[in-house]
């Protein structure tokens, strides 16, 4: 969509920005490595309160008593936060789990672990695979959005294209060029669908 499109790209335009200035300004041992070695953050490290985090390749493995804010290429939560994460990179895994909500920005985001509470996530494409689960409600804007695992509450999305053979467990408010595929009683609510005409073709005005 073109208005989401717009509104992913300036998030991600942040995002890069977070990228290229903010190294300097984060705690000692987020420093980027190559991509090829992602830098862990485990039991050797002090984990609690909030984790300012950059680099290349990231993966938070072991448990974190507070919020991340993490900016990197790629970025691997296979451990526990028991607060936020905040995220903006290419690429961004959540395997692990996350007991308070998601912000995240990037190319591909997948979920396929537990999110506690919700998440508000800006993206080319969104995967919550069937292993995966938000607790509270889902908020997206994303060319492609396939939920296979299960969103307890609401999902308000923008998409260009939106599949679901999950669950949500409450309403589901999207907008589209085209209508979901949605799986028979996958939504247990009610479905809004808010149909957008695609407005990228030029048009010639009446007094030219």
């Amino acid at each position: 969509l073109p208005l989401t499109s717009r509104l992913a790209a300036a998030v991600l335009a942040a995002g890069i920005l977070v990228l290229g200035t903010g190294g300097g300004a984060l705690a000692a041992g987020s420093a980027a490595s190559p991509a090829t070695a992602p830098v862990a953050y485990g039991a050797t490290d002090d984990l609690e309160g909030p984790q300012f985090l950059a680099g290349a390749s990231i993966d938070v493995s072991d448990t974190v008593d507070g919020d991340v804010y993490v900016a990197a290429q790629s970025v691997t939560i296979s451990g526990v936060v028991t607060g936020d994460v905040i995220a903006a990179a290419q690429s961004i895994r959540i395997t692990g789990t996350v007991e308070g909500n998601i912000r995240l920005a990037a190319q591909d985001v997948t979920v396929s672990g537990e999110i506690s509470r919700g998440g508000t996530v800006f993206a080319a494409s969104i995967t919550v695979t069937e292993n995966g689960s938000f607790g509270t409600d889902i908020v997206g804007a994303a060319n492609v959005v396939r939920i296979s695992g299960d969103v307890d509450r609401d999902a308000f999305l923008s998409v260009g294209r939106l599949m679901i053979d999950g669950t949500v467990g409450g309403d589901l408010t999207y907008s589209s060029e085209r209508a979901g595929q949605i799986a028979d009683g996958a939504v247990a609510g009610t479905v809004d669908f808010i149909e957008v005409r695609d407005s990228s073709g030029v048009r010639v005005s009446p007094w030219a």
